[in-house]
């Protein structure tokens, strides 16, 4: 399936308008009884030197929260490492901060199908 998550992306300012506009239909198709989008959590992991220079997206608070955007410690996320990260091999490889939200997938061919 496809992931709704734009990153990397430029210009800015049309990317979070394009990003909103694409979210919103998604939101909307959830609704429907074909399950062609379900939310689903994600965690990007970052060690505490690149998690202080990776900055907020412009796209984490659109939608009136739906994304349930959040970002600190994964103590302070209240992550389960064992169940949500797969153990403590993280720590290990010096992940301990984290980007969290709820973001759609699609289901890819399906979805196009309905939009031809």
């Amino acid at each position: 399936g496809g992931l709704w998550m734009p990153f990397h992306c430029e210009p800015v300012a049309d990317v979070a308008r394009w990003s909103e506009t694409t979210l919103e239909m998604y939101l909307k198709d959830m609704q429907s009884v074909d399950e062609l989008v379900q939310m689903n959590r994600i965690v990007c992991l970052f060690n505490a030197t690149t998690f202080e220079s990776e900055p907020i997206p412009p796209w984490a608070h659109i939608a009136g929260g739906a994304l349930n955007y959040r970002r600190g410690s994964i103590q302070e996320l209240g992550l389960d490492t064992d169940r949500e990260l797969g153990g403590s091999a993280l720590f290990e490889k010096g992940y301990s901060h984290a980007h969290v939200f709820d973001a759609p997938i699609v289901d890819s061919p399906r979805y196009l199908a309905r939009l031809a």
